[in-house]
């Protein structure tokens, strides 16, 4: 998103949230759900749907410029290292 690049994501954990939200890309569909290392779940993304996404952004030059541009424009906005060191500072002072 910081390099003007929209994203293709899945709609898992906070695709919504950052690319979704701030309109910077598309959200692809998730085929399953795995088990990962440290009992994390993990996305398996359904790869019909990713090139559908693809497909369309290759398609559409307007569309990839303006997911480029909200992208840039939100991670100048809400995701700067000093925004998100100051977040994460705030949070691991409340767990000392």
């Amino acid at each position: 998103m910081a390099c003007e690049v929209p994203v293709i994501t899945t709609d898992y954990t906070t695709g919504p949230e950052i690319v979704e939200r701030n309109k910077a890309g598309e959200l692809a569909g998730v085929r399953e759900e795995i088990l990962g290392s440290w009992h994390v779940p993990r996305a398996i993304v359904d790869i019909e749907d990713s090139a559908k996404k693809i497909i369309k952004l290759y398609k559409d030059e307007n569309l990839r410029k303006e997911y480029g541009k909200n992208g840039r424009k939100a991670v100048l906005k809400e995701y700067t290292w000093k925004d998100i060191g100051e977040k994460w500072n705030q949070t691991l002072r409340k767990l000392i």
